[in-house]
């Protein structure tokens, strides 16, 4: 087996969707690309999906060629529709916003390991988060603000009506340009929040789409079933069930033992397998679920080392160690470092 290393990514589409909106503020995207050692900004849907960390450093060099501090809520209210992923184009041709959120929340785990997207529809108020995996909030500002705006403007753009927001939360903070997204969010707004949320009125998911077209959106699930589920993937499919395990241990911390969700079975079930499809899989790569369980614990443990001042035996607890001695073995075991070296290492990277 070839030891891999988890790493969150997104869809090269990003880079589509920055080529544009440049092209649109009358720039040339090469030379921002290339900076950011980029040089194919027509990347195909199939190409390699990008790092977060890689399209972070994008869109921050594209905000300041442009002097735009505003570049993802922008990016997003001025989206091409035309240039859509196949997983946007299936949730605008739903037949109803709640199916339209279902399906973006399905599919897009396989597009972009680098996201997780949730909800929770109420009977009076529904509450969708999106939010990125593995990096630093305190630079996620532009991501962030396109995740949650996009989602709104297609809605908006395909029920020909304003979505009832109530309250948004953003991760990041913010100090201008708050009274543009409070105008188009029409809300109050709140920064430095755990998670980036979008409250609404429960009654939108019952909303038609004028985009919505029964052929079409069977047809483009029905592809994207088999564009995603095909036995392999450049994504990699041990780097979707790597998520799945981050974000349920994340999820659900303080669970007790029988309500863990980081079981092969609900694994299984988030995926949409089968659990004997699972294990098949996983060992066609070279994996069972235990390995690919500690390369999610290894990858979270790094994030907690190098991005928060969580103690060693709050991180041996949040990746799901009872004792700190079992985590500094296995994270040694791991990395060839113990967890204290490696968070000294990483550090001094960071301030170098």
């Amino acid at each position: 087996m070839n030891p891999i290393e988890f790493t969150p990514k997104l869809s090269p589409r990003f880079i589509v969707y920055v080529r544009n909106y440049l092209l649109d503020c009358n720039i040339d995207p090469t030379p921002v690309f290339e900076h950011c050692g980029i040089n194919d900004v027509t990347d195909a849907e199939h190409a390699v999906p990008l790092p977060t960390e890689k399209l972070i450093e994008l869109i921050d060099h594209a905000a300041l060629v442009s002097e735009d501090s505003l570049l993802g809520f922008n990016m997003a209210t001025h989206f091409h529709y035309e240039s859509s992923a196949l997983v946007v184009l299936a949730m605008l041709a739903a037949p109803n916003v709640q199916m339209a959120l279902k399906t973006l929340n399905h599919f897009d785990r396989y597009v972009d390991t680098g996201i997780s997207t949730s909800y929770e529809f109420g009977n009076d108020r529904s509450v969708f988060r999106a939010e990125l995996l593995g990096v630093d909030s305190a630079r996620t500002a532009h991501l962030n603000e396109y995740l949650l705006t996009f989602t709104v403007h297609a809605l908006n753009t395909a029920t020909r009506q304003n979505m009832p927001i109530t309250e948004v939360h953003f991760q990041h903070h913010r100090s201008d340009g708050i009274e543009q997204l409070a105008t188009f969010f029409n809300c109050k707004i709140k920064f430095n929040q755990k998670n980036n949320r979008l409250f609404f009125v429960s009654s939108f998911l019952k909303e038609p789409l004028f985009t919505g077209n029964e052929l079409l959106f069977e047809i483009l699930q029905n592809a994207l079933k088999t564009y995603f589920y095909a036995e392999s993937r450049e994504m990699g499919f041990v780097d979707s069930v790597c998520r799945e395990l981050i974000v349920s241990r994340e999820n659900n911390d303080g669970a007790s033992a029988g309500d863990k969700k980081d079981t092969l079975d609900c694994i299984a079930e988030t995926l949409a397998l089968s659990p004997r499809t699972l294990r098949r899989r996983l060992k066609d790569e070279g994996y069972t679920f235990q390995e690919v369980k500690n390369l999610a614990r290894e990858r979270q443990a790094k994030h907690y080392l190098a991005n928060t001042r969580m103690t060693l035996a709050e991180i041996a607890y949040a990746v799901g160690f009872s004792e700190l001695s079992a985590f500094s073995r296995a994270f040694k075991r791991w990395t060839g470092s113990t967890p204290q070296e490696y968070r000294t290492t990483v550090r001094k990277l960071i301030t170098a």
